[in-house]
């Protein structure tokens, strides 16, 4: 006695056929398609801010004012305040590294999914620790320093 296979009853067609094609077929999302090319304006943004930070790093390991920052200045408050200097590092150099891992991911993660997951996940990291430097320096030194609020701007 022979059996017989039995044959597989097609969907129903309409939308809910096709969900459950998708779902019968383990279909995955669709995956985005790598860039070719780097993503220039987060490139740029991130090099600004890493000339700033360096510029800013430089002028506190050399114990000079930055420009434009007069002695008593709101600036020089800020900058020579405690909270200028983060584990023996000008926070300015932390800055630095926050804005050469943006530029990084901006020159080489072609993975859009992987780019902006991680290009967020830093920047809200920069913007968070920006706002609290900044809430920071109005409340507490009662002054600002415009080096920092354009690092702010840039984050």
């Amino acid at each position: 006695m022979a059996r017989r296979k039995a044959k597989a009853k097609p969907p129903r067609e309409g939308a809910d056929a096709e969900v459950k094609r998708g779902k019968a077929a383990g279909a995955r999302p669709p995956v985005l398609k790598r860039r070719s090319v780097p993503n220039w304006p987060v490139l740029a943004l991130a090099l600004l801010g890493m000339a700033l930070t360096a510029y800013l790093s430089a002028t506190a390991w050399l114990k000079e004012a930055p420009a434009f920052c007069t002695e008593g200045s709101g600036c020089e408050l800020v900058q020579s305040s405690r909270w200028g200097m983060f584990l023996g590092l000008p926070t300015a150099a932390w800055g630095f590294l926050g804005y050469a891992a943006l530029g990084y991911i901006a020159l080489r993660v072609r993975n859009p999914e992987r780019h902006w997951k991680f290009s967020w996940m830093i920047a809200f990291v920069g913007l968070g620790v920006s706002l609290y430097l900044t809430g920071i320096s109005l409340f507490v030194i009662g002054a600002t320093c415009l080096y920092c609020l354009a690092s702010l701007a840039l984050m």
